[in-house]
């Protein structure tokens, strides 16, 4: 079932992924399995219900995926099964019908089947005539099958399928509808055979319950069928043969109809009698009389109600004929009423015919026979809309006779009611559900439009009109009222039916209106006379009407276009359009008006008519370049008009606005292709209509266009684009400038904002045409700091206080009267207010401050005086600018600019320049100190984020708490409120106020989830800028969410959110290259880890993508993007910056490597040389720390080279990072110089920018009063410049002067002054440990007493106690103190520093603490638990970043079955940082019987999940507080485990060991590894020789093992030789091991011995022996000076351990070591007097004679088991194959917290499995491993024949009891995983760790791991990686939960570790008889003991033997 319920679930996931042609083999190949599956499942006979739902979820699925053959073949498979449920002794045999699997045998009466088998029955019968219908195979068998009654089908079912639930009962029938109705519509069969399937798809939706189906449309339905059925009928067909069959048809129809439950409701209404008139219309054919009577039956029943449908009438000014009131006796109505007016009408036209002309009488008579007509007409009119269709015919004769009368003269007594007649019937025949009465509405109407222009002289004509006797003026000017009338009835007709959806009959009615509606108003203009005036006061109601239809014929035809777009016709949409436009009023004088003074946008946002038509214009101008693709010059507006009318000023203003309007509507659409080709055609154009002399602002506008347009420009434009540019710019210029403006007088106020706007675009496109290498950026630069200068003269300035002069804050420039910036005109000097004298006063400040600015670096700017206290000044300055605001030409165009460019100034690194452009845009955007702008927020918020990037966050909060603190905030968009919250947030984060800012964050999640985003009736653009912005909130939430988890010290979800981040700002990338055109890559091609794919050929230690992969990551080229782009771009690089810097905090350097490459990358794609110098700087700086110097000095250049003209922070960071390299290279002076030069720059900058805070403050209350006084935040006075960067900066310069012995007090008091934070403090720690420590040296060096503590190795505890206080010196004691002190800040400050501190930061401190306590306790502190607090310091500095990545590990162990949603934003209220969480999609469910939800999933044990739930709790909330006592995390693991710590010091000079056991006190030994003993000459060890030796070993022994391979077998001179030089080696390696041994530890070895239990008897007699040997040595022999002193326990069982042939250094080191313990216990020791030579004797007397009287009494530990915490320093020795070390049971741990780890992950494993029963006081001491369930990879690679021969009989004989694995194969990365995750042992023969077959993330991502083996070469080593922690495959294990991994340090040899190897297994009992009969549990073998006792078989006992190292806990066998 586990199997068929995976191919189930791997077919949903076929249809989630829409699964291609392509892969349909593939899934034949899972339903082909699932089908066997099942079949199986059948004869096991279990579960029968549950097989078969499986099965009819396979069989729905595979209809769904059209997968129609194996399908069928499922359900041929159940039928059997499913019959047998009812009627298990059903005969199949008797079945021949090629259509069974249509039916199923029904059950007896007597048979109930259950509500499951009903459901599978009805499933089976559904998928099969689902099948039966897609195949269209034997069409008349079919259609048979189904109306057979004898054919138990679906329909025959259906009475038993009452009782299935509603939802279920309705979908089987109302699909097998669907089903039959798609199969007929398709189907080649014959009418009749389509319409039997019809009929059946009838009688099924007639099954289904109330409510399902609407019965008007069920009745319709069957009406149109049979119609169809009838109409398609052949030609050999009968008719009458055909008329009898639909009638059954009906009457069967019926029948099923009847048997519903609401058979009354569901039969009544008009679509039934409908029906029954059908119905009886074919009886009444068919002859058939009885079934006319049951049809009348039925309509008898039926009570309706018709009613036409009532038209609104027309208005007076359209019809306005009055109607007399008719005569009572017609009034009355009645069936005699429609033949008395026809015959009243016969009798009245028959006298009318009859009269003549000649006599008066007969023309009285004649009059009278027409007012008797206008009567009935009346009359007829009143009762028209209730009578028969007769009496309407009537009255249209009628009026058609009285009109055409050729004798009669034609008047309005005769027209107007003709004409009202058939405008009145036209309406009352329209009914809007019934489309036939359409055709009605249409014939009258034309009837009257012919009716009147038989009237009018040649119809197609607009210019003449005649009557036939009248031809005054005024009868032509009525002829035309009675076109405006017609025109007004078709189209209030249309509008009916506009109204009611029914477009495509509207469309004709509309044109008819829209044409005769044009015609009127030309008829009207022909006739009227220009030269009269009009009469005032006098509005008739044909007036009235004229000008309702001049407003209203543009909206004609707008709704015309609307409705032709809406049926799809575009083309005469388009000139339904053109026509809309022509038609409008553009010469209004508002219009116009609006035009002389303001912008375009402006002059078409000034009424709602004018919105439209521009609205009109915008679609018009779209429809033609994008839908319709004419050529550009029809696209133009130019077009649309006559080539006179742009003749005039007036009139060329208007045709420049509306090819203006074009250009800004095509600008949204620019990304497609063509468009800009228009943009250039409509732009031409516009600079033909703008005269240069006549208007040239208009023009210097259009040519700012261009500019516009070439900056976003692609292809062959952007290529040719940099000479155009130039030329526009300087034709800008020479319009603006000049001085006679003509026509655009109104507008040169705005010249300075276009020049502005100028000089910003010509930055824009410098930037964009710069290449590396020129000076173009500068250029850029310099452009955009003349726009700021002109942009100052547009401010205002305060009046002046004393005060100093500096900040370009300020505002300065022109006066508050805007007007006064226009230039004169010639004629009208007069109107110049007289301004001139402050404007003179302003020329010779702004030429100097132009003049003293650098063309590339912008110098500091002198600043203007305060701002008067005066509020009535105040006032008066903010009055001024909202007037300076609110006359800018287009303000959120300018204000869109300055951001754009600024940010472009921030790619460029000028911050201050970037800064100042922001605060004075900020200030311009204010419009009135109540009410809040969308501009001033944004600024606000971008000002915010540079004082951010300053390190500056209090700034920040003040900027923002002025924008909060305004009420009107609330009525801005919920989006730029979400927005700010979001900086705010992040400001306050940054300040150290995280409590704050996760409110002010949780306020813009509540917010951001009421925002509604609706797409519907927006363009292509608009949508995907939607898209674009919800996607750009979300990772601006998430780098908000990540700057708060770091304000937290949380990194791993600081670096999930910038993840997250990264993610989302690629996903908004992605949708806005839809608006490109060119195709851009993604930066990061995974969605969820960047480091997923690792180079498979080599150690995959890490997880970023290999060289080859990060350099084919294509870069995104973005020459030219809008501000939006812009943005994301920017927030992209912050993202990539950020997560380099939080990886390399995290300890994680090759992902900050990869994101600094991606950021660099990007930075050059975009010209951003700043970025591209960070970038660069980071990837020094992280190489620098990898101990890679060279590269990382290249780095440094090129960042330099990038940096050399530019000033800001990054330019201090550059020389930090340069000063950093020389000082590691030893280079000082350099160094020192560097750092000066750094602070320097930071103190410059903080400068300017201090004096730009002190203006901005003063410029804040003259912006808004109010506000600031509302801030809650106080002012910023004195906040330090990027605080974080100068303590980097002091620290390594203050480091460096101390090295140097130079004076640094100075910086130290500056570094004292910094503002506290966790980066300030993490510095100051490492420069305070530092320091101290070089300070206590320095003075033990000079004291006499304290200067063999230089020398001496220290243990804790300090090895013997006495009753005497220790007697220490004045300089001890202030030692002693000053430790003290340090020690208690150092521990106040490591928590913080552990949580977000460097690696390197926290290993320095660690250590240096650890130092400290160490001198602090051989000092005399008295502390119990100081040896806990040592121990915990070394483990600390270990394993930093494995602790930090073990969350991320976790959480992607158990990621959710749903996607992640990125759009869900962080939730700062869950555990799990950034991993919220939605369902991205919900799985195709293809049946609604699907049962799909039973499926088995195959998830993880429940103790997994909680075991790693539990491991996450911990690492979430640990802490390093030292005042905590220790001793209980050991005291849980077993008596016989010894855990030991071995570190190095920073500067390799001492050795740090700490020894932990259960319930005992840790012991630390702090060793000297020189000068440790007296003589001088006797040897010692450097750190850097024994590393550099081992390296020479290793290297020489990789070289060996790769020239193995060339000796040959018959060389034997060379194989000696090969073997010579091995053995040589082996012997190298063993001989530094032992000087290891000797050299660093000496007596203190044994510390390293196994446990032994010594009776405390013995140690007593050990104690007193050696006391007698010291005494007899010339030691205290004064009697004042005799103390009662002994050594410590522990230090004595430690040193009892001593072998009894150590070399007699070693006892010296003991000796030399009880001297000092006796010396500082206050005993006077003279070390010249004592004879060392006969210590030495003695002491190995009483070692020997310990050693002989004991042995008896000391056992050793059975089954003691080492752990190694290596520091990274120390890793690569092979310490288990030390002297002292070798043979015991030795394994490695990262730390002692992955130690915890492993035993309770065995703990729980072992309670899960019930395996190893503990008692409940016993630890577990072993990971419970089952031998039978093991996996082994032998020579995958293929290439190691030799351990193939080996080894494989061995593995094949292992298969016979339960083992499993790959030979000579390669594996899939799958089949690796599954091997780890499946069984209890791995084991792997071939090359390396198998990185090349599975990737390190896929390891650790792991739920569970096996107990591993990997003996490939090198398998366990870690990679030196500098200051960072080492990496390497034996950290991808442990982090993947790995209880055990054996694996090799370094290369050996195939055959010598096949012998190793194969001495493991032997002791490990790993043979078939030993794995089928395991040994108890008292005599089982430790792995680690196996691995310990094999070292010795190999040929080469140390190249080979010490390679194999274990990391983890035992497991036993």
């Amino acid at each position: 079932m586990q199997a068929v319920n995976a191919v189930s679930k791997k077919l949903a996931s076929a249809l989630d992924e829409n699964t291609s042609i392509g892969s349909r083999q593939e899934v034949e190949t899972w339903a082909t399995s699932a089908r066997d599956g099942l079949r199986e499942l059948r004869k096991l006979g279990s579960a029968r219900t549950d097989t078969e739902r499986a099965a009819s979820s396979i069989a729905g699925k595979l209809i769904t995926l059209e997968m129609d053959n194996i399908a069928l073949q499922v359900l041929e498979d159940m039928r059997p099964a499913l019959v047998a449920f009812y009627r298990p002794d059903y005969d199949f045999s008797q079945e021949r019908s090629p259509m069974h699997l249509l039916t199923l045998p029904a059950p007896a009466a007597d048979m109930n089947p259950s509500d499951i088998v009903l459901t599978l029955v009805a499933t089976f019968l559904l998928h099969s005539f689902t099948l039966a219908c897609r195949r269209q195979t034997g069409f008349p068998t079919f259609v048979t099958a189904l109306h057979d009654p004898s054919f138990p089908t679906l329909l025959a079912w259906a009475p038993r399928f009452i009782n299935l639930p509603a939802k279920q009962h309705d979908a089987l029938f109302t699909r097998a509808y669907t089903s039959a109705a798609k199969m007929a519509s398709t189907s080649t069969a014959t009418p009749e055979e389509k319409f039997q399937l019809k009929k059946f798809a009838l009688f099924c939706l007639a099954n289904t319950r109330p409510g399902v189906v609407v019965p008007d449309t069920f009745w319709d339905q069957a009406v149109r069928w049979a119609r169809a059925y009838y109409t398609e009928r052949g030609p050999g067909d009968d008719p009458d043969v055909v008329v009898k069959f639909a009638s059954r048809s009906a009457e069967e129809l019926l029948g099923h109809a009847m048997q519903r439950s609401d058979a009354n409701t569901f039969m009544s209404g008009k679509g039934f009698i409908r029906f029954c008139e059908s119905w009886a219309g074919w009886a009444k054919q068919a002859g058939d009389l009885k079934m006319l009577d049951r049809i009348m039956a039925l309509t008898r029943k039926q009570h309706t109600t018709t009613a036409g449908a009532r038209m609104e009438t027309l208005p007076a000014a359209e019809h306005g004929v009055p109607t007399a009131s008719p005569p009572a006796q017609y009034l009355r109505g009645g069936q005699d009423a429609a033949s008395s007016i026809q015959s009243a009408s016969a009798v009245l036209i028959s006298g009318l015919s009859a009269t003549g002309r000649g006599d008066r009488e007969l023309k009285s008579n004649q009059e009278k026979v027409r007012r008797a007509l206008e009567r009935l007409r009346r009359t007829v009119l009143k009762i028209v809309e209730s009578s028969p269709r007769d009496i309407s015919n009537t009255l249209v004769g009628l009026v058609e006779y009285q009109c055409s009368s050729g004798q009669l003269i034609v008047d309005t007594d005769i027209l107007t009611p003709a004409l009202d007649s058939i405008l009145v019937l036209a309406r009352t025949a329209l009914v809007v559900r019934n489309p036939d009465t359409y055709s009605s509405a249409w014939e009258l109407l034309q009837r009257a439009k012919t009716m009147l222009f038989w009237y009018i002289d040649d119809a197609s004509s607009e210019t003449g009109i005649r009557a036939k006797v009248d031809e005054s003026p005024g009868h032509h000017l009525t002829l035309a009222n009675y076109v405006r009338c017609l025109s007004g009835a078709f189209y209030n007709i249309s509008g009916t039916l506009y109204q009611t959806d029914r477009i495509s009959h509207a469309i004709r009615f509309l044109n008819e209106g829209c044409e005769l509606g044009r015609r009127a108003l030309c008829m009207r203009r022909m006739c009227s006379d220009p030269n009269k005036p009009p009469r005032e006061g006098i509005k008739d109601r044909d007036e009235e009407g004229w000008v309702q239809l001049e407003e209203q014929i543009w909206r004609r035809w707008e709704i015309l276009g609307a409705c032709l777009v809406k049926i799809g016709d575009r083309r005469a949409a388009y000139d339904a359009f053109i026509e809309c436009i022509r038609a409008f009023p553009f010469h209004d004088a508002s219009f116009q008006g609006r035009l002389r003074t303001s912008d375009v946008p402006a002059a078409f946002e000034a009424s709602t008519a004018l919105k439209q038509v521009g609205t009109v214009i915008d679609r018009v101008t779209y429809m033609g370049a994008c839908d319709l693709f004419f050529e550009p010059s029809a696209i133009s507006a130019k077009t649309w008009f006559t080539a006179a009318i742009a003749r005039t000023p007036s009139a060329a203003c208007i045709l420049g606005a509306l090819l203006e309007r074009q250009v800004a509507s095509l600008l949204s659409c620019r990304w497609k292709r063509g468009v800009h080709s228009v943009i250039q055609q409509i732009l031409r154009d516009a600079l033909d209509v703008y005269a240069a002399r006549e208007l040239p602002v208009r023009r210097a506008r259009v040519f700012l266009l261009a500019l516009e347009m070439m900056y976003f420009a692609e292809g062959e434009i952007e290529r040719s684009s940099g000479a155009a540019v130039q030329e526009s710019g300087q034709h800008i210029k020479a319009l603006l400038q000049q001085e006679d403006y003509a026509s655009d007088f109104d507008l040169s106020h705005n010249r300075t904002e276009y020049l502005v706007r100028l000089h910003l675009w010509l930055a824009l496109h410098r930037h964009r045409c710069a290449e590396e290498g020129t000076h173009s950026a500068s250029l850029a630069v310099q452009e955009i700091e003349e726009a700021y200068r002109l942009l100052r003269t547009m401010v205002p300035h305060a009046p002046r206080q004393s005060g100093p002069r500096g900040s370009l804050g300020a505002i300065k420039g022109r006066s508050p009267k805007v007007e006064s910036q226009r230039p004169m005109r010639k004629t009208a000097r007069k109107i110049v207010p007289p301004a001139k004298p402050r404007a003179a006063t302003l020329k010779p400040r702004l030429t100097k401050t132009t003049k003293s600015e650098a063309p590339v670096t912008p110098k500091r700017r002198q600043a203007l005086h305060d701002v008067s206290p005066n509020v009535q000044s105040e006032q008066k300055l903010l009055h001024a600018v909202e007037t300076i605001a609110s006359n800018l030409v287009d303000h959120s165009q300018l204000m869109t600019l300055l951001r754009m460019t600024s940010r472009l100034l921030g790619f460029l690194g000028h911050q201050l320049l970037k800064l100042r452009l922001l605060t004075l845009a900020r200030r311009l955007s204010v419009k009135s100190d109540q009410v809040l702008t969308e501009d001033f927020v944004l600024m606000s918020i971008d000002v915010a984020h540079e004082h951010i990037k300053l390190g500056r966050p209090e700034k920040a909060v003040s900027i923002l708490s002025q924008v909060f603190a305004n009420a009107s905030l609330s009525l801005l968009a919920p989006e730029t409120r979400v927005t700010v919250l979001l900086c705010y947030s992040e400001s306050l984060a940054a300040a150290g106020r995280t409590s704050e800012g996760a409110q002010a964050y949780r306020d813009a999640l509540s917010l951001s989830e009421t925002l509604i985003t609706q797409e519907k009736g927006l363009s292509t653009a608009q949508r995907v800028k939607q898209r674009a912005m919800t996607l750009e909130r979300a990772a601006a939430a998430s780098m908000t969410f990540s700057a708060l988890q770091y304000s937290k010290d949380n990194i791993f979800a600081a670096v999930d959110g910038l993840l997250q981040a990264l993610r989302l700002w690629n996903r908004t990338i992605d949708t806005l290259s839809r608006l490109r055109l060119r195709p851009t890559a993604k930066v990061d091609s995974e969605p969820d880890n960047p480091f997923e794919v690792t180079d498979n050929g080599k150690d995959d230690a890490g997880r970023e993508p290999p060289a080859q992969v990060a350099e084919s990551t294509p870069s995104r080229s973005y020459s030219a993007t809008d501000l939006m782009e812009w943005r994301i771009i920017d927030g992209l690089l912050e993202t990539l910056v950020a997560l380099t810097q939080a990886y390399h905090t995290r300890g994680s350097p090759r992902e900050a490597e990869y994101f600094a490459q991606q950021a660099n990358e990007l930075a050059k794609s975009m010209n951003a040389p700043a970025t591209i110098s960070r970038a660069l700087a980071l990837q020094a700086e992280t190489l620098l720390h990898l101990g890679q110097v060279e590269e990382s000095h290249s780095k440094i250049v090129q960042a330099h080279s990038f940096a050399s003209n530019m000033s800001g922070l990054h330019a201090a960071d550059i020389r930090r990072l340069r000063g950093e390299f020389q000082h590691r290279s030893a280079r000082y002076e350099e160094a020192i110089q560097l750092y000066e030069e750094a602070v320097v720059l930071l103190d410059e900058l903080a400068r300017s920018f201090s004096s730009l805070d002190a203006v901005n403050v003063r410029k804040s209350s003259a912006i808004s009063p109010r506000s600031i006084g509302q801030a809650q935040a106080p002012r910023i006075t004195g906040e330090t410049l990027a605080p974080t960067v100068l303590a980097i900066i002091l620290r390594q310069h203050i480091s460096l002067l101390k090295h140097s012995g130079d004076d640094c007090r100075v910086l130290l008091d500056r570094f004292s002054s910094l503002p506290t934070s966790a980066e300030t403090k993490a510095e100051r720690s490492v420069l305070l440990a530092r320091m101290t420590l070089d300070d206590v040296w320095s003075q033990f060096r000079t004291d006499m007493f304290l200067n063999s503590l230089t020398e001496s190795a220290i243990t804790i505890p300090t090895g013997m106690s006495s009753d005497r206080l220790l007697t220490s010196s004045a300089a001890a004691q202030e030692v002693l103190g000053q430790l003290t002190s340090v020690v208690n800040l150092l521990r106040t400050d490591l928590p913080l520093i552990v949580r977000r501190g460097t690696v390197t930061h926290i290993r320095e401190t660690s250590i240096s603490l650890a130092l400290m306590e160490t001198l602090r306790s051989s000092l005399g502190t008295e502390d119990n638990l100081i040896a806990d607090a040592i121990s915990r310091l070394v483990d600390a500095s270990t394993g930093v970043t494995l602790r930090r990545e073990m969350l991320e590990a976790i959480k992607h162990k158990f990621l959710d079955p749903v996607a992640y949603n990125d759009l869900q934003w962080p939730s700062l209220g869950v555990d799990a940082p950034a991993g919220n969480v939605k369902r991205a999609h919900q799985r195709l469910n293809s049946d609604p019987f699907d049962n799909s939800d039973d499926e088995v999933d195959l998830t993880a044990s429940p103790w997994l999940r909680d075991y790693w739930n539990s491991v996450k709790s911990r690492y979430q909330s640990e802490g390093l507080a030292l005042s905590d006592a220790s001793a209980s995390q050991c005291d849980i693991l077993p008596a016989h485990w010894t855990v030991l710590n071995i570190s190095v010091t920073d500067d390799k000079n001492t050795l740090l060991v700490t020894r932990r056991r259960a319930h005992r006190k840790p012991l630390v030994f702090c060793l000297p590894l020189k000068g440790r003993r007296e003589n001088e000459a006797d040897e010692h060890l450097a750190f850097s020789d024994v590393m550099n030796e081992l390296k020479d070993i290793l290297r020489l022994n990789d070289e060996g093992t790769r020239q193995a391979a060339s000796v040959t077998k018959g060389d034997k001179a060379a194989r000696a030789a090969w073997w010579a030089n091995r053995t040589a080696l082996d012997k190298k390696l063993q001989e530094l091991l032992q000087n290891i041994e000797f050299c660093w530890f000496g007596a203190f070895k044994t510390i390293l011995s196994a446990p032994i239990d010594i009776p405390s008897q013995v140690l007593d007699r050990l104690r007193s022996r050696l006391e007698q040997i010291f005494a007899a040595s010339h030691v205290s022999r004064e009697k004042k000076q005799m103390i009662q002193a002994k050594l410590d326990d522990s230090i004595l069982e430690c040193f009892a351990a001593l072998p009894i042939g150590s070399r007699d250094e070693e006892l010296e080191d003991l000796i030399y070591h009880i001297l000092d313990l006796y010396q500082f216990h206050g005993a006077s020791v003279s070390i010249a007097e004592v004879d060392i030579d006969q210590l030495v004797v003695d002491l190995r007397g009483v070692l020997e004679e310990h050693a002989a009287k004991t042995a008896r009494f000391t056992k050793p530990v059975q089954d003691s088991h080492t752990f190694l915490v290596l520091d990274k320093n120390v890793q690569g020795i092979p310490w288990e194959s030390l002297p002292m070390l070798r043979g015991q049971t030795v394994l490695r741990v990262p730390n002692l917290d992955f130690l915890m780890d492993r035993v309770d992950y065995a703990h729980q494993h072992n309670a899960f499995n019930r395996v190893l029963p503990q008692p409940n006081d016993a630890a577990v001491d072993r990971i419970a491993v089952n031998a039978r369930k093991a996996y082994c990879f032998l020579n995958p690679s293929g290439d190691l024949k030799n351990t193939e021969q080996r080894f494989s009989a061995w593995l094949g004989s292992m298969k016979s009891v339960g083992w499993d694995g790959l030979v000579g194969r390669t594996p899939s990365e799958q089949q690796f995983a599954d091997a780890l995750t499946r069984n209890d042992l791995v084991i792997y023969f071939g090359h390396g760790g198998a990185e090349q077959y599975i990737r390190s993330s896929k390891i650790r991502h792991l739920q569970r791991c096996a107990a591993t083996m990997l003996w490939g070469c090198s398998s366990g080593t870690l990679r030196e990686m500098g200051d960072f922690d080492r990496i390497g495959t034996p950290h991808n294990y442990m982090l993947a939960g790995c209880p055990t991994l054996v694996a090799n340090l370094w290369d050996v040899t195939d055959r010598d570790i096949d012998k190793y190897s194969q001495v493991v297994f032997d002791q490990l009992h790993l043979t078939p008889e030993g794995v089928a009969q395991p040994r108890p549990k008292g005599k089982a073998v430790s792995v680690a003991k196996a691995v310990a006792d094999a070292r010795s078989c190999c040929k080469l006992k140390y190249l080979t033997g010490a390679a194999p190292v274990i990391y983890g806990i035992p497991f036993y066998l």
